[in-house]
């Protein structure tokens, strides 16, 4: 049990870090389209 909880833990990581590569990528496509429409 303990194990399982332990790899959903590091499954729960690896997503949000690939979450936050995606948000990287898209930081200045966002920072232009906020740019465009203030």
């Amino acid at each position: 049990m303990h194990v399982y909880y332990v790899h959903f833990a590091s499954l729960q990581i690896q997503d949000l870090h690939a979450m936050w590569h995606k948000m990287k990528l898209n930081y200045p496509i966002i920072l232009r389209v906020n740019c465009f429409f203030n």
